[in-house]
Parts: structure tokens; sequence; C-alpha cells
């Protein structure tokens, strides 16, 4: 057993330390105060973000004037009267013009009443019977005209900044973008361990698409050509799935076509998001989450998400056999210490990114909590049916 331990160990941090090498990879090339100071100095000036230098750039900007492309900010929402307002009075103080347009999914609260009071300001297409958060996506792509769509959650706030930051990201070659998210916690020690677990989220999100293999995001705060979007035929063939319409959207992009996806590193362009307020409403997002695991496009995902849950199961089987079994107390510790490791070389530069350093301190508590909700979540989001914004769903 000593050794199927230390190969699960394996497989748990080997990934996290490519992660954690992908995020100083993005982060300091295209960190101004960094090493990436000049790089991001040449950039500003010929009008570029960091990541988008290089000769083909600076040679297609000296030798043309390139399309800006229009921007549309589509919004699904479903009972989100207590925070749609601040949503939508975020997005129409941009520094740049856009289309807004907010898509109701059946929402069974006053959210339409608010959006409403916006005028012409903000498009309201309303779903009478509620459809699910793809298929509002799809009805605000078809209805909107502009050539890239950002996204953002309808309990989400964002920066003066935020659109005129992603779509500098829209190289010839970037299809998707993602970007930064934070959330909006409180100070109770639930919200500190959520905030911690978020960070290092958002920290394997940067990583991953840092060397190459996009994975995660979120979709608070997401953009992408609506070209692309039709390329790939949208989601056809995950709509019966709740979750997922941001990363699953971004895996197919990045496994179905020779587009780019980048992650931003601009604090310019970061979201601020609702937390979870109770257990049970974290729990319930976490198994929305998980549901969608088994539907990667890529096998090789599903089999390292299977090969995670499957560390984490030894874990706790591991500590109880290692009271009886001396022999296997040395794989454990060297087990959990590897994750320990692991996991705080990311965290470290995720916290620092999203100034939260403080949530380190944390860490100690927050590891039996990752440990119980993992196991829970990956077996109920596989098995199981859950409830989301007031409707039963079913896997």
């Amino acid at each position: 057993m000593a050794w199927l331990l230390v190969v699960l160990s394996l497989v748990y941090t080997i990934p996290f330390l490519a992660f954690s090498i992908g995020h100083y990879r993005i982060f300091q090339w295209n960190d101004p105060a960094g090493p990436g100071r000049l790089r991001s100095l040449l950039a500003f000036l010929l009008g570029f973000s960091p990541k988008q230098l290089s000769a083909g750039a600076i040679l297609a900007k000296l030798t043309s004037i390139p399309k800006i492309p229009s921007i549309s900010v589509i919004i699904a929402a479903r009972n989100e009267e207590k925070y749609v307002g601040d949503c939508l009075r975020s997005l129409t103080n941009q520094s740049i013009p856009l289309e807004i347009i907010l898509v109701d999914d059946g929402s069974e609260d006053d959210t339409i009443a608010v959006v409403k009071s916006f005028g012409d300001a903000v498009t309201l297409i309303h779903l009478e019977f509620g459809q699910g958060k793809k298929a509002a996506i799809e009805v605000g792509v078809l209805a909107a005209s502009g050539d890239i769509m950002l996204f953002t959650d309808a309990d989400s706030t964002v920066l003066p900044t935020w659109a005129e930051t992603l779509r500098k990201e829209f190289t010839e070659e970037v299809a998707f973008v993602a970007g930064p998210v934070v959330f909006d916690s409180g100070p109770r020690f639930f919200d500190r361990i959520v905030a911690l677990e978020w960070t290092g989220l958002m920290g394997i999100a940067a990583g991953a698409i840092g060397i190459g293999i996009p994975l995660n995001c979120s979709g608070a705060n997401i953009g992408y050509r609506k070209s692309v979007f039709n390329e790939v035929q949208g989601f056809k063939g995950l709509a019966h799935l709740s979750s997922g319409d941001d990363e699953l959207m971004m895996q197919r992009i990045a496994s179905k076509t020779k587009w780019k996806v980048v992650f931003t590193t601009s604090r310019e362009a970061i979201v601020t998001t609702k937390a979870p307020q109770t257990v049970k409403e974290f729990m319930s997002q976490r198994i929305r989450w998980a549901s969608k695991g088994a539907y990667y496009s890529r096998k090789w995902h599903v089999a390292m998400n299977l090969g995670f849950w499957l560390y984490y199961v030894s874990i706790p089987v591991a500590g109880l056999a290692s009271i009886w079994v001396p022999e296997l107390r040395m794989a454990f510790f060297a087990g959990l210490g590897m994750k320990i490791v692991a996991e705080l070389s990311l965290l470290a530069q995720s916290t620092s990114f999203y100034d939260r350093k403080a949530l380190m301190r944390d860490y100690v508590w927050a590891l039996p909590f990752q440990i119980v909700y993992v196991l829970w979540a990956g077996a109920a989001g596989f098995f199981g049916n859950y409830e989301w914004k007031s409707r039963r769903l079913e896997r």
C-alpha cells in the first residue's frame, strides 16, 4: 500500500508544481515592478498589454491600423435582485463604449424590475421559462452585435478599466481570455477558509494556462470571440450540464481550434464576486462544479481529476491505517508533506497577486476542510443531484 500512496502523491503534486511554475512564468514576465518592467514599458508605449508584445505584433502595429473590435457584455441572471444593480452600475461605468445584454433565465424575484431601471443602457432579454445558464448565454450571444463577448456574473462587480483591459488581450492569435476573480468575503473563519481555497483555484487557472494546458477559469471574468463561439458550435453536446459554461468552452476552444487562450495578469481586470455564505451553499456550488468533470473533452484531464480524488481518498485511509501499520507512516507523512509544499508554492504566489497574503495563516485549518469537501463534492457531483438558484438540478 505504501507504494500506491507514493504514486498517488506524485499524481497530485507534480501537476501542482507545474501550475506553480506556469503561474510564476506569466506573472513575473508581465509584472511591471519585476523582471518584466522593461517589456511592460515597451508594451505600454506601443499600446499593447505585455503578453501581446512580439516582433510580429510590433511590425503589424507599425505597418497597419488594426481594427478595434467592438465589445458586448453578456450576463445570464436568475434571482439576482439583491446584486444585479451593483453589477450593472459597474458595467455602465466602463472606460470604453460597449453593449450590455442581460438575459434573465426565468427569475422569480424582482430581477427584471431592477434591470429595467437602467433603461436603454441595458438590453433585457427575458426567458419566461428558465432554460439554464448555457441556453441563456447562447440567446445573448445570438443577440449581441460585438466582435468580442465578455462575460461576468450578476452578483459580481467590475472595475471601470475591466472591458478595456480584456479587449487589449485579444491579439490576432487569441480567442479566449480568462481573468482574475476575487471573493467579496467577510472576516469570519469560514469566509477566510473559502477565500483561501478560491485564491488557490485562481492560481491553478493562471498556472495551467501558463504552461499551455488550460484547465479551469471563472465565468465571472472571461471573454471570447463570437466567431470562434460559432466555429466550435457553441455548447452543442453540453447543454444538459448545469455547469461548465466557462471552462468547458475554454477547453473546447483550446483543444478543437488553433486559437490561443490567455490569462490576463492586470489588476485592472480583477472582478469581485460574492462568496458562498454558508457551508450548504458552498457545498452545493462545489458539487455543481464537480458534476461536469466526466465531460471534459480531454481524457487525460478526466484521468487527472480522478487521480486527484483518489489521492484525497488515500489521505484519511492511510492516516488511519498507519496507526496499526508502522510501515505506512513514512509514506503517509511524505505524501502529505509533498501536498503541502506543492500547494504552498502556488498559494504564496496567488495570495500575493490578490493582496491576500494574510489568508496563508489559515492554511493549516483549511487543510482538513479541503480534504472533507473534495471527497464529498467529488462523489456527490458524480452520482447525485443538487439545488442551485432555487432550482432542483439533475446530473
